[in-house]
């Protein structure tokens, strides 16, 4: 996943801060939503159980779903990452 090769290594990190949090779980997302990664690929590329990628997608799009802010933002991103 080209997306993931620039991160940070606190963001793959297992750190609970409520800001990596949020960013990883746009990532995860992201790179669910825009390329299409499969779970499997999901969980090699951010170092985390099937189950954290399936929570980290449910609680973006909860959060999409209640903070317009938020929905724009991670709408914006999938714009940009799909070059439009």
């Amino acid at each position: 996943l080209i997306l993931l090769t620039d991160l940070d290594v606190e963001f793959l990190s297992s750190s609970r801060d409520g800001k990596i949090v949020t960013a990883r779980h746009v990532a995860i997302y992201l790179s669910r939503s825009c390329f299409a990664a499969s779970l499997s690929e999901a969980t090699k590329a951010f170092n985390r159980p099937h189950v954290t990628i399936l929570f980290a997608e449910r609680k973006v799009r909860e959060r999409m779903g209640s903070d317009e802010a938020f929905r724009i933002e991670v709408e914006k991103l999938h714009r940009e990452l799909e070059g439009r």
